[in-house]
C-alpha cells in the first residue's frame, strides 16, 4: 500500500509533467501528449533499457539546484531533432548558423520543460530549487544509458519519473526522464509536518 506522502508526490509530480508538456505545447504551437507516464519510488523497478534510439540520440540535461537535488533528461533520437528544429529554424541559413541556432532552440526548449517541472515543485512545497543552465551532447545509439547511470549514481535516486512527450504533428517522441533524491519526498514530508503544526 503506498504511503499518503507517495500519493501525494505522485499527485505533484504528475501536475508538474502535465504543465511542462503544456509549455513545450505553447512553445512549439502544436499539441503535446503524456504517453506512458510512470513514476516510481524505487529506481530499481524502472526499466530503463528501452531509451536507446537506433541511429544515435540527443540528450539534454539539466541538473536541480537547491533544497531539492534531481535531474532532468530529454532525450532525442537525430532524426527527431532535425523535424523539430525544422518546425522554428529557417533551412536556407548556412549550416554552421543552422547548427547554432539547433542548439541554442534545444537548449531553450529543455531550459522551458525543466524550469515548468521545477517550479510547480518549488510552490507546492515552498522550496528554494531552481534548474542549471541545460547542456546539450550527441550520443551513440548504446551510449545513453551508460550516461544516465553514471551521471545519476551520486545522486542516489529514488524517485524517478519517465514518459514520452508524443508530437503527432511533428511525428516526434521524445522520452523525458527526471530523477531525484531523498529530499523531494522529505520535502513532502516537512510540508505535510508544517500543515498539521
Amino acid at each position: 500500500m503506498m504511503s499518503e506522502e507517495l500519493i501525494n508526490a505522485r499527485a505533484i509530480l504528475e501536475g508538474s509533467i502535465i504543465r511542462s508538456a503544456q509549455c513545450f505545447s505553447e512553445m512549439i504551437n502544436s499539441r503535446v501528449h503524456i504517453e506512458d507516464l510512470s513514476i516510481v519510488f524505487d529506481s530499481t523497478m524502472l526499466n530503463l533499457s528501452s531509451q536507446n534510439q537506433g541511429e544515435g540520440s540527443v540528450l539534454l540535461k539539466t541538473e536541480i539546484v537547491g533544497a531539492i537535488g534531481g535531474i532532468n533528461y530529454a532525450i532525442y533520437g537525430k532524426e527527431e531533432v532535425k523535424l523539430l528544429c525544422g518546425q522554428v529554424l529557417d533551412g536556407n541559413l548556412e549550416k554552421t548558423q543552422y547548427y547554432e541556432f539547433m542548439i541554442g532552440f534545444l537548449k531553450e526548449v529543455e531550459n522551458v520543460l525543466a524550469a515548468a517541472m521545477v517550479t510547480e515543485i518549488a510552490n507546492h512545497l515552498d522550496e528554494p530549487i531552481f534548474g542549471d543552465v541545460p547542456k546539450i551532447e550527441a550520443v551513440s545509439a548504446d551510449g545513453v544509458m551508460e550516461i544516465i547511470e553514471r551521471e545519476t549514481g551520486t545522486l542516489n535516486p529514488n524517485t524517478v519519473i519517465s514518459c514520452g512527450f508524443s508530437i503527432p504533428s511533428v511525428n516526434i517522441s521524445p522520452k523525458i526522464l527526471w530523477f531525484f533524491n531523498d529530499s523531494l519526498v522529505d520535502a513532502i514530508v516537512k510540508k505535510k509536518t508544517k500543515k498539521v503544526a
